[in-house]
């Protein structure tokens, strides 16, 4: 008998051991696969489908007062006129981020970004859409046409190929989908992406409510546009009111990297 029970602890250590054992060839496979799939994803990010923006080239522009480290990176329509029409850059892009309250007419609304900008987004980021258009050139925001994320495509819509001429509810207002953008399109943080209502050609509010995304020239660095900048600004400062500029006022750029 005790020589049978001895048998059986033997076994029954030996199978604790093995099982041990199990345990960590388990927890080591886990992480080595855990290893490749990021390793595969990255892969993926930067050969298959790398970022949508050309990062060498993708730059906003800030303005504030020569020696403070105040900067802020709204910009009035009537300065993104002079400064589109300077030709220093490549493309310029005014934008604003509206929230708004989204439905779908499934359920509750939901907080999302609606993005108020112009057809150089897409000179300015080098993408297209997957699906559909961009925002029009002369179109206007009044005629409530929008564009979708891929994102939201895929989570809100189940990536249906058919969804261009649905419609969808932001703020209550009924709006038209007119395009799908590409995965990883995320310019300006937006959810949705339509035209400004108001007419930029005409506006002349000093309400400084637009960001100026810029296509830099190819080999053009940023730290090469102080001298250009400064002289745009001085001509804004020339141009305008008195008391609208503060002394010392200037334009600067700053590149967005997306890596």
């Amino acid at each position: 008998m005790s020589r049978l029970v001895s048998s059986a602890r033997l076994a029954i250590r030996g199978l604790v051991r093995n099982c041990r054992a199990s345990l960590v060839m388990v927890a080591t496979l886990a992480i080595l696969i855990a290893v490749l799939c990021a390793l595969a994803s990255l892969g993926y990010n930067l050969l298959v489908s790398p970022w949508t923006y050309d990062s060498n080239r993708f730059g906003v522009l800030r303005h504030g007062v020569a020696g403070s480290t105040q900067e802020r990176y709204g910009f009035a329509a009537d300065e993104f006129r002079l400064i589109r029409d300077a030709g220093l850059f490549d493309a310029v892009v005014a934008s604003q981020r509206v929230p708004v309250a989204y439905g779908d007419g499934t359920g509750s609304a939901r907080p999302r970004i609606l993005v108020r900008t112009t057809p150089d987004a897409l000179r300015v980021t080098a993408a297209q859409p997957l699906l559909g258009r961009f925002v029009g050139a002369g179109e206007s925001g009044a005629d409530n046409r929008v564009v979708l994320s891929h994102e939201l495509w895929l989570d809100r819509f189940g990536g249906d190929p058919q969804v261009l001429g649905r419609t969808l509810q932001l703020d209550g207002s009924a709006y038209e989908i007119v395009g799908v953008m590409p995965p990883r399109f995320h310019f300006m943080g937006g959810d949705f992406w339509s035209a400004h209502v108001s007419d930029l050609e005409r506006d002349d509010s000093p309400e400084t409510r637009l960001v100026l995304n810029v296509a830099l020239p190819p080999g053009t660095r940023v730290d090469q546009l102080g001298p250009r900048l400064q002289a745009l600004a001085q001509r804004l400062v020339d141009n305008a009111a008195p008391d609208r500029y503060p002394r010392g006022w200037q334009i600067t750029a700053l590149r967005v990297s997306m890596r």
